[in-house]
């Protein structure tokens, strides 16, 4: 509660005529570490939003977030560059927002003002790099936030300049980074969504020695692609797969249904690369964003192991050349 009154999040108001106020409830959870033992006990007061309608009540519903394919390539880079990397958490980070709309809300339960008790309530990737080549990137996901830096003086700076801006809480070096997917699901889990639960601690167990290494050596960006023709009988959809690989280690990957039905096992090849390549851009993107990176980028490979789909894919370029030739001799 020190939190929210600290924040100014609300004022006490008289209720105007015709609106009515929104209710609200507490959620008391615990907060776990690693190891599973109890770090602290929270309480969050949320408000029963549910009741406004979207597009007249509100329009944007988003936190700031970085894609954990944003995250990979970061750390790769801190493997290639020796860079350290410090991690803090904002502390109700969401009281920090600013409200366009006039909301009213009742007041919480144990804590309704005496005298006052019939008015309501109202109301993913930065970098700095200096003259000396010294440089700062911020990785944002919600309330957590990843800091990579040449030198400990800059990152310290850096928190110290967060922390005269924000509530924020100091976790040192980053040791655990995880970004859950289940969770997105737990207000309202379907019957897929227990069984990728089960199938959690399955994989947990198998793969308990497994983990992802970024050696910084070789400091190129390479890519692979494959495809499954029609390996679903149900819908007759092929499968893309995709890895991008940098410091030895794998950064972005995906696997997942074409969104078309593929004549044959060339044309499902060439949906994959299709794809593949618009990773690959995006990538390219992010890394040319970062001034630690040497300029100008290596062209990025991006190995296919279809024979067919080359094939084809040197014929056309073989035909397009001649092509020009012959309209420039014919001119």
């Amino acid at each position: 509660m020190d939190s929210i009154m600290g924040n100014n999040t609300w004022v006490l108001a008289d209720l105007p005529p015709s609106c009515k106020p929104l209710g609200c409830k507490w959620i008391f959870k615990r907060k776990l570490k690693v190891d599973e033992t109890i770090e602290k006990f929270k309480a969050r007061l949320v408000i029963q939003g549910f009741r406004k309608k979207l597009g007249i009540n509100y329009f944007d519903t988003y936190a700031t977030v970085a894609r954990i394919s944003n995250i990979r390539p970061l750390i790769a880079l801190a493997s290639i560059y020796n860079l350290i990397i410090h991690q803090m958490d904002v502390k109700t980070t969401f009281l920090n927002g600013e409200l366009d709309e006039e909301v009213y809300m009742n007041q919480p339960q144990g804590f309704i003002m005496p005298g006052n008790e019939n008015k309501v309530s109202d109301k993913c990737v930065y970098s700095k790099f200096d003259e000396s080549s010294k440089e700062v990137i911020i990785c944002l996901y919600v309330d957590d936030v990843l800091i990579f830096g040449t030198g400990k003086v800059h990152v310290e700076l850096t928190k110290e300049f967060l922390s005269s801006m924000f509530c924020m809480k100091d976790m040192g070096e980053a040791n655990v980074i995880l970004v859950g997917k289940l969770s997105r699901y737990t207000s309202n889990p379907g019957t897929q969504h227990w069984q990728a639960i089960q199938r959690v601690p399955k994989y947990v167990k198998k793969t308990m020695d497994y983990s992802l290494t970024y050696t910084g050596y070789p400091s190129v960006l390479e890519g692979y692609t494959n495809a499954r023709w029609i390996n679903n009988t149900e819908d007759n959809l092929s499968t893309s797969g995709w890895v991008f690989l940098l410091g030895r280690g794998a950064i972005s990957w995906a696997s997942k249904n074409q969104t078309y039905i593929s004549g044959s096992t060339m044309e499902s090849e060439f949906v994959a690369l299709a794809a593949i390549g618009k990773e690959a851009e995006w990538l390219r993107n992010l890394i040319l964003k970062i001034p630690l990176w040497s300029k100008p980028i290596a062209p990025i490979s991006i190995l296919c192991d279809s024979a067919t789909t080359l094939a084809k894919t040197y014929s056309q370029m073989c035909d397009c050349n001649q092509a020009k030739l012959l309209s420039s001799s014919s001119s």
